[in-house]
């Protein structure tokens, strides 16, 4: 009866009125040997610290926990990862990215991935969002942004702009010297090709960084 009462609340009052807890419960669905499931989805969150920290950790990560085999671990990165895209079809809906805070929103899940993430942004003409493609994962210390590769993949979506984004594992969005080079590049072929660079974006844990705002892409 423990492992049904997440659900028997979930159906009186909604999935909202649930914590976090109860809600991996429902996931995982049973417990282990020495803990009831609702326990161990406790001692599942008390251990990674946050839901974002469980995001993060691999499937490998997430089964070396106590009571949790592979099938488990398998079953709450899928979750996790839906709930991921969820946010982001919420934060997308046609509306235009005009500003680095919505450029910035619309790749809030470059906050978690622990390694150095590039992603174009092809718009179109009213900088609505026609697609986002990761063009290089890099280290969780470095990266290597290919110039060649965001263009070809901005001509072959037939973007009428673009904007750049990535990510600083460390935390820190400040723009490194080869980030400031990499973009007044980029600046510049966008101007010869007549592509607009609207932003070059770089997330961090607690903010972001715009080249535009700064000044670096000319306004």
């Amino acid at each position: 009866m423990e492992a049904l009462k997440p659900r028997e609340r979930l159906l009186e009052m909604g999935a909202e009125a649930l914590s976090p807890a109860e809600l991996i419960a429902i996931i995982l669905r049973t417990g282990s040997k020495n803990l009831d499931v609702f326990s161990l989805s406790e001692k599942i969150l008390e251990y990674f610290g946050s839901l974002r920290e469980l995001s993060r950790a691999s499937v490998e990560e997430i089964s070396s926990f106590p009571g949790i085999n592979t099938v488990k671990a398998i079953t709450l990165k899928a979750s996790l990862e839906l709930g991921k895209r969820l946010f982001q079809e919420y934060l997308n809906e046609d509306e235009p990215l005009n500003t680095p805070e919505k450029i910035y929103q619309s790749c809030f899940d470059l906050k978690i991935p622990d390694k150095e993430v590039v992603r174009v942004l092809c718009l179109d003409s009213k900088l609505r969002l026609m697609s986002k493609e990761d063009v290089h994962l890099g280290s969780s210390t470095s990266s290597l942004i290919s110039i060649p590769e965001i263009f070809k993949t901005v001509l072959r979506r037939g973007a009428v702009m673009f904007a750049l984004v990535h990510n600083h594992p460390s935390g820190e969005p400040h723009p490194s010297e080869e980030d400031i080079r990499i973009t007044k590049k980029l600046e510049r072929i966008s101007k010869e090709l007549e592509i607009p660079f609207v932003d070059h974006v770089i997330v961090g844990m607690n903010g972001f960084y715009s080249f535009r705002r700064a000044g670096i892409i000319d306004g």
